[in-house]
């Protein structure tokens, strides 16, 4: 047995531990340790930590977490092992606060001075004899699930259902309840629901703006499902399109729109809505009547014997192009192109600032044409996470071009250096100006783009993305894409 004990400590008497694994760097004393904390490379440690912080004036220190410590001679302290994030929160809002050099350092460190604790300064803690014991449990709790012994994460369905209960439903997790409570549901099916590693794809699957096309089912802001076929038909559907994704490994991980569109054009007709059948049905009778009635007369943009065209002239049709070209120049957002297949229609997706035929993209190849085409079609406000994810593969993939085409090393590994990389390659060969160049630097090295790209593609579901930041950082690294589709023009 390891020796330890529980002792009440003031805040004072705690040391936040210069050599904590989490540091990039190696720090000699306390406050630089509160320094390294907020510039840890996992997640966005300032946003973490503030959130931390609040988080401890509104509920207090977690009862079933107490710091775990051990008393340091040469220091005079009892340096914490585990609970530095916590630790160092509580001494920005007592012992340090309105501390001159952390502030000159991190300067957002003032929305944690503001914050009025109003709780006890004396903690309970774990006390260990000896630092080699503290760090053994240590290992325990940070690594993983060590064969049982260590902290067992919860799986994607318990965070599921962890974040209905707070109000935060998902859209698979209201699918999921769909299936659950409907009486009719096989048993079969529900024992293989309670397998794990398949909800992430049902997630990727409703993302994808084909889904309500295949299944006319729609989710308000709530995520509350709604459907217009009758339940027996949305149970059927459901049911089958679960059972596929759990069971069937043709259905792959759906990564791509192409994926999902490929087992779409395999599934037969009685899986899909039969709404949509009807409405058709409508539509050609209508058309057929339409274009009967219209024979001999001419169409708004049909030509007359002069060879213009009757309606619409061309020079308001370009103006209009301009007109939108300069809107999404200026936002970075605006409304899809007409793509080729049929697309939900969305209030806002992340363009490009030049309305480019897509006969254009080609030069991006098959599948970076595809990436384009579907974050150009995506609503970032319906689907954040899919825009970014697609924003960081698109961005990926148009580095790995420029570096091939022009003699660079691309590392999928290390991509913020392969951006830096890429900008100074093509800025040597005068593809990009100097004001490309810097606005290009300082998107990553400045504004950690790809940091937070990554953060937010990885982060657990409670991680929100941020639009205005996701939208800026789209507007500049975009210059990558449509210089290569220039480029590739002339």
């Amino acid at each position: 047995m390891r020796n330890y004990s529980y002792k009440t400590l003031d805040i004072t008497e705690l040391y936040v531990n210069p050599d904590n694994y989490r540091y990039v760097e190696e720090v000699q004393d306390e406050i630089s340790a509160i320094i390294a904390m907020f510039k840890v490379n996992v997640g966005d440690a300032k946003k973490e930590m503030i959130n931390l912080a609040n988080d401890i004036i509104t509920d207090g220190l977690n009862p079933f977490e107490m710091p775990i410590v051990c008393f340091d001679d040469e220091i005079g302290k009892y340096v914490v092992y585990d609970g530095n994030r916590r630790i160092t929160c509580l001494k920005l809002m007592t012992q340090y606060k309105g501390n001159a050099d952390v502030l000159e350092e991190l300067p957002y460190v003032a929305e944690i001075y503001k914050l009025q604790y109003d709780g006890d300064n004396s903690i309970q803690c774990v006390v260990y004899e000896e630092a080699d014991d503290a760090i053994h449990f240590l290992n325990k709790i940070h690594n993983d699930v060590n064969n049982g012994i260590g902290r067992k994460q919860w799986d994607s369905q318990a965070k599921m259902k962890a974040n209905a209960a707070y109000g935060n439903k998902t859209k698979s997790y209201a699918i999921v309840e769909f299936l659950k409570t409907n009486q009719n549901t096989s048993t079969e099916l529900l024992d293989k629901m309670k397998t794990n590693r398949w909800i992430s794809k049902l997630e990727r699957v409703v993302s994808f703006s084909l889904f309500k096309d295949v299944y006319n089912i729609h989710f308000d802001n709530n995520s509350n499902m709604s459907y217009l076929d009758t339940e027996e038909q949305v149970l059927k559907m459901l049911s089958k399109l679960v059972d596929d994704i759990i069971m069937n490994t043709a259905t792959g991980n759906f990564r791509f729109k192409s994926d999902f569109q490929g087992y779409v054009d395999n599934l037969p007709n009685e899986y899909k809505t039969q709404l949509k059948k009807k409405e058709d049905n409508k539509t050609e009778n209508g058309s057929s009547n339409t274009n009967k009635d219209s024979e001999g007369k001419p169409s708004n943009g049909a030509k007359n014997s002069n060879g213009a065209e009757n309606g619409t002239s061309g020079g308001e049709d370009d103006a209009a192009k301009n007109n939108q070209k300069k809107e999404d120049n200026d936002t970075g957002v605006g409304k899809p192109k007409n793509i080729p297949r049929k697309h939900a229609q969305i209030n806002e997706a992340l363009v490009l600032c030049k309305n480019y035929d897509y006969s254009e993209y080609e030069c991006l190849n098959e599948k970076g044409k595809e990436m384009m085409v579907e974050l150009e079609s995506l609503n970032i406000k319906d689907y954040p996470v899919a825009a970014v994810a697609l924003c960081r593969c698109l961005l990926e993939y148009t580095l790995k071009l420029w570096l091939t085409e022009q003699g660079g090393d691309f590392n999928s590994g290390k991509l913020p250096s392969c951006y830096n990389g890429c900008v100074n390659l093509l800025r040597s060969k005068d593809i990009i100006d100097s004001k490309e160049q810097s606005i290009l630097n300082t998107l990553v090295n400045k504004e950690n783009f790809i940091t937070l790209l990554n953060t937010w593609m990885h982060a657990d579901t409670d991680e929100c993305v941020s639009e205005t930041p996701l939208i800026s950082g789209w507007k500049n690294v975009r210059i990558l894409i449509e210089k290569y589709i220039e480029t590739h023009k002339k």
